[in-house]
């Protein structure tokens, strides 16, 4: 066990415990932005780069704080470094301080008139593709200054970041789980679509039903899912398996990819099906899914003061979603 690896007191001291007046005069913030950088990269090196400091005095930052704590809070791999479980509960705490340095940038921006801030949002495909990059354009119309920073990934990945506080934001399909903390507002529910190339086979069809489908490729969200769990619904009520050839995607970029170059068939929400049809990227096919894709809305931190950056957005969010509500009547 190395210095970073190892408590501070010699051996077999009773474990120091901790009080506030401890950390008040000797934790430092600098020491949480390193900390932070260090778990976010797994790597000294990586986050001393980023940083723009030397690996000793990453290190040496490190140590202290292991020595103010009385716990170690890394250890070393040759893969890199992980968190001990003192450190991943520090790294929970530290996530919500640095994101609430972040608010109270822009709270007291605003209070200075400031017509910015930093929005950080989740995102999922179902609304990487329209609602959220239609509801980015509107907002920085009346207010170019606000910044804004985009995380991909499933709801698992991104709800558990609003309790933190890493994200003010989640974007997407409004989950069937329940997670504490967090409230949603949905703005509309979305139906699920069959797409394919332009061209493919199917397309020229008036109507299809999923077992002249079901020889293709397929291009499904992953397992245990709910549009998965959905879609292995339906084949069953239609008397069929999965299709034998699947591959399970959550990246927009990849599946477009793939049914550009193939036969295959994937599945969309219908506003993502009828931005990539518009653009000539995508064929809609003539499936008619029994079950919808789900409500798609907004999700965010219970109890939180939003601030204004946010609300902002919010708000283009929810305008947007009523304008698509208005065109579709």
């Amino acid at each position: 066990m190395d210095a970073t690896d190892r408590p501070a007191g010699g051996e077999g001291e009773a474990p120091r415990e901790l009080d506030e007046e401890l950390l008040r005069r000797h934790l430092k913030l600098r020491q949480l932005v390193v900390l932070d950088t260090v778990l976010d990269t797994s790597s000294l090196v990586e986050a001393a780069e980023v940083l723009n400091l030397t690996q000793p005095a990453i290190s040496k930052t490190i140590h202290n704080l292991e020595r103010t704590l009385g716990a170690p809070l890394l250890e070393r791999s040759n893969r890199g470094v992980k968190p001990t479980v003192f450190g991943e509960a520090l790294r929970r705490r530290v996530k919500s301080i640095l994101s609430q340095l972040r608010r109270l940038g822009d709270d007291i921006n605003a209070l200075k008139g400031a017509t910015g801030g930093h929005v950080v949002v989740g995102t999922s495909i179902s609304a990487a593709a329209w609602l959220l990059p239609s509801a980015i354009l509107r907002l920085q119309r009346h207010a170019p200054d606000i910044r804004i920073t985009l995380r991909e990934g499933t709801n698992d990945q991104l709800i558990p970041g609003l309790v933190t506080g890493e994200l003010d934001l989640v974007v997407g399909r409004i989950p069937q789980k329940v997670y504490a903390g967090v409230r949603h507002q949905p703005l509309y529910t979305e139906a699920l679509e069959a797409v394919a190339r332009p061209g493919h086979p199917a397309s020229t069809s008036a109507s299809l039903g999923l077992a002249a489908l079901a020889d293709y490729p397929w291009i499904l969200p992953i397992s245990q899912s709910p549009v998965h769990e959905a879609l292995e619904r339906m084949f069953r009520e239609a008397g069929l398996g999965l299709p034998r050839r699947v591959i399970e995607s959550l990246s927009i970029l990849t599946n477009l990819s793939l049914l550009r170059g193939s036969d295959a068939v994937g599945v969309l929400p219908r506003a993502v099906a009828e931005h990539y049809a518009a653009r000539g990227e995508l064929s809609r096919l003539p499936v008619r899914f029994t079950e919808p894709f789900g409500e798609v809305g907004v999700s965010r931190a219970e109890g939180r003061d939003s601030a204004p950056a946010v609300r902002a957005l919010s708000e283009a969010l929810a305008a947007v979603a009523r304008e698509r509500g208005r065109q579709g009547e």
